[in-house]
């Protein structure tokens, strides 16, 4: 190797090091001004819609939803509170049969819990789960960047704009390859820059198609949340399953 090819060679080497260094700064100042926007809020509130569609074979998997979410800061810890109702409808051929959902997934300072209510074709049935709190559950984005970049590479993508506001979108990407084709390629995380909340987030399947899509609207923040709203009480003759308690 000639040394006018070696200089070359090293000075490339160099450079795509230092482009791959300038985006993670760029990344981690994104994320720094994401977590600060976000911690300067006691409480806050928003509206949900959710929609999946998964193709298999000639099924068709189809889910849309709507409902509320709610967040105090009480101390360090963050209470939760998300409300969903859901219609899935599964497409198979001319067969098509409807089950509908509700749900209800509340977060404490020790536990999250949830309620889950559904009508498959008049077979009701109603589950209470108590389990450990998981990070995923947690809205404060400094828990969710530690969390999701464990098994997700995070890349820094374009700014967007939703509803006249802009966003920052970063990209997480499975350091392991996932088969399942209803399992996400790639999600992209969107953050309102002037109050570092999540306003969607977006599954895109190996095809870059969505697969499903979590939007939140209608923000509001510093509102008066009464503790009561973060204790789960189980409807009556529901029993709750305890899965805190090792065996």
């Amino acid at each position: 190797m000639s040394k006018t090819v070696t200089t070359a060679w090293l000075a490339g080497a160099v450079l795509g090091l230092s482009l791959v260094a300038a985006r993670a700064d760029e990344l981690d100042a994104v994320e720094k001004k994401i977590c600060e926007a976000w911690a300067k809020h006691k409480s806050i509130t928003a509206k949900i819609a959710l929609e999946q569609r998964f193709e298999l074979g000639g099924m068709v998997l189809q889910t849309k939803g709507d409902g509320i979410f709610e967040c105090m800061r009480k101390g360090d810890k963050t209470l939760s509170r998300t409300e969903l109702k859901l219609t899935t409808t599964q497409k198979f051929g001319e067969e098509e049969k409807k089950m509908d959902q509700e749900m209800l997934s509340i977060v404490d300072e020790q536990y999250s819990y949830t309620l889950s209510s559904s009508d498959f074709e008049g077979q009701k049935r109603t589950i209470a789960v108590k389990g450990e709190i998981d990070p995923q559950m947690n809205p404060d984005p400094r828990v969710m960047f530690k969390r999701v970049s464990q098994d997700h590479d995070l890349k820094l993508m374009p700014e967007e704009t939703i509803d006249g506001q802009k966003v920052f979108v970063i990209g997480a990407t499975p350091k392991e390859k996932i088969e399942s084709p209803a399992a996400p390629a790639k999600n992209l995380f969107y953050f309102l820059q002037d109050s570092g909340v999540l306003a969607k987030v977006v599954g895109v399947g190996q095809d870059d198609k969505p697969l499903q899509t979590m939007t939140y609207s209608d923000f509001k923040f510093d509102v008066d949340l009464k503790p009561e709203r973060f204790e789960f009480k189980a409807p009556e003759g529901v029993e709750v399953i305890d899965q805190t308690k090792k065996p």
